[in-house]
């Protein structure tokens, strides 16, 4: 088969053609090549926060460290990412507000992964500056504890997509102590 691509082609083609997808190759890993090391990872952004009050067992009402008193704008919405926790109305809702309550005592930090606006209706005539804003993150209490572990070690939640290993492994070992969900 070689030999008859090159028949029809013609050798400096085939040349052409192999150089192209060697180089293909070489550019996909340029910054290893030119500077000998690998990409930096993104920047974690983190924020701090005072927290006002436990929505449910994965939200914390905040208000922003260092925000005015006499500001006006409404407290935002704190989420805990990649993990489900009972949602008003189902078994140990009030038990899971009220352990993140006691986990995240008045001070948090945020490992930001992500910034919204709550929408509410889309009907709603109130402009988007007026409305909740809501961060989503990896949240750490006062103590330094991650408040999405230690919800997971008590079996007050779950995890959701792709975490680290520590947070399968605590769910894990929930779930073999039969805590919280897992009774």
């Amino acid at each position: 088969m070689f030999s008859t691509l090159t028949a029809k082609l013609g050798l400096a083609a085939v040349i052409v053609a192999v150089c192209l997808v060697a180089s293909c190759g070489i550019l996909r890993n340029w910054n290893k090549i030119i500077h000998h090391k690998e990409p930096r990872p993104p920047r974690v952004r983190t924020e701090e926060f005072d927290v006002l009050s436990a929505e449910s067992g994965g939200t914390l009402l905040c208000k922003p460290q260092g925000r005015d008193k006499r500001d006006k704008r409404p407290p935002v919405r704190v989420e805990l990412a990649s993990i489900y926790t009972p949602a008003q109305g189902e078994p140990l809702f009030a038990e899971s507000r009220d352990n993140l309550t006691k986990l995240a005592g008045v001070h948090i930090r945020v490992e930001v992964r992500g910034r919204l606006h709550d929408v509410g209706s889309l009907d709603s005539p109130e402009p988007l500056e007026g409305r909740k804003e809501i961060v989503v993150g990896t949240v750490y209490g006062a103590t330094g504890a991650c408040l999405q572990l230690e919800q997971l070690r008590q079996g007050l939640g779950r995890v959701v997509g792709d975490v680290s290993a520590e947070w399968t492994a605590a769910q894990a070992e929930a779930k073999k102590q039969k805590r919280g969900l897992w009774q």
